[in-house]
């Protein structure tokens, strides 16, 4: 059981007044969100750092693990989607996040994706208001990317998902929205011709022959902007950053809530996977091979 950590309510805590003194934000992995959770700091003047492994950024299998945090009297350390492995210190600390079953925005439904996101969470916390377009885009696409291109996020619309969302990634990933829709229209034809496999009772395309180099790369963004518009599932391997020794094993796309569960419980555990994680409600999943079971898997 889980100790020592607080959760953001969905009502504000009576907290100090959010001047910049007051907060500490310390910021997990990069991705889109949290490079706007940076930017939206910034404008407010708050401080904060980044959550580091061993001197290093964290990356989402570092993130809960970082190097311990002094906390400081009369300072509210806020730690976004990461936690390290000690507070030094006296001093408060919570944490914000929708990653983990103890999280206040794990396995929220889209109708509830603003207040769920990391996003949503920080405008609360700091009593902002009134997020902008791309802001409720964001939050979306990061809580619950499939089911947004359905329509089912309240006040964004399936073509702001697609749309919007696709020159911010364009941006983000610093190639024109050309090269971008490039990259998905091709990944659509892979998907198209790939075999498929059986998770559980759905079917979906085994891409774990496609190479998709880490997970802010172009290959593994075009997989899930064309899943999207395919309203399909897929298997893929890929790392959280280009010098990890093996792969993990993600499952991506349209999924059922029980074929997620079915790949925590059954499928990974049977190939040896570590560290399983994901969310039926937000429908992902995912785990790690070690170096020597990624060698004996390619081989076999």
């Amino acid at each position: 059981m889980e100790t020592g950590r607080i959760i953001l309510p969905p009502l504000p805590l009576r907290l100090p007044e959010n001047k910049p003194e007051t907060f500490h934000f310390v910021l997990g992995a990069q991705d889109a969100e949290m490079d706007e959770i940076e930017i939206v700091l910034q404008e407010m003047k708050m401080r904060y750092s980044f959550a580091t492994r061993e001197g290093t950024r964290v990356t989402p299998r570092t993130c809960y693990e970082a190097d311990p945090i002094p906390l400081e009297k009369g300072v509210m350390v806020v730690c976004v989607e990461c936690e390290p492995r000690e507070f030094l210190g006296d001093g408060l600390h919570r944490l914000v996040d929708h990653h983990r079953e103890l999280d206040f925005g794990f396995g929220k439904p889209p109708a509830d994706f603003w207040e769920a996101s990391s996003l949503g969470q920080i405008y609360a916390l700091l009593k902002k208001k009134d997020p902008s377009e791309m802001h409720l885009v964001i939050a979306a696409r990061d809580h619950c990317r499939f089911d947004a291109e359905k329509g089912l996020c309240p006040g964004v619309t399936p073509a702001q998902i697609k749309w919007l969302g696709h020159a911010h990634l364009a941006q983000e990933l610093k190639v024109p929205l050309v090269t971008l829709h490039g990259a998905i229209r091709r990944m659509r034809r892979i998907i198209h011709a790939s075999p498929k496999m059986q998770m559980g009772r759905q079917t979906i395309a085994d891409l774990r022959h496609v190479h998709v180099p880490h997970i802010y790369s172009l290959p593994h963004m075009a997989i899930y902007e064309a899943l999207a518009e395919m309203g399909r599932a897929a298997l893929i391997l890929t790392k959280n950053k280009l010098t990890d020794p093996a792969p993990k094993a993600v499952l991506v796309g349209s999924l059922k809530a029980e074929t997620v569960r079915h790949f925590m419980e059954v499928w990974a555990p049977a190939q040896g996977l570590l560290e399983i994680y994901g969310c039926e409600v937000r429908g992902y999943a995912g785990g790690y091979y070690t170096t020597p079971l990624y060698a004996q898997a390619t081989a076999a």
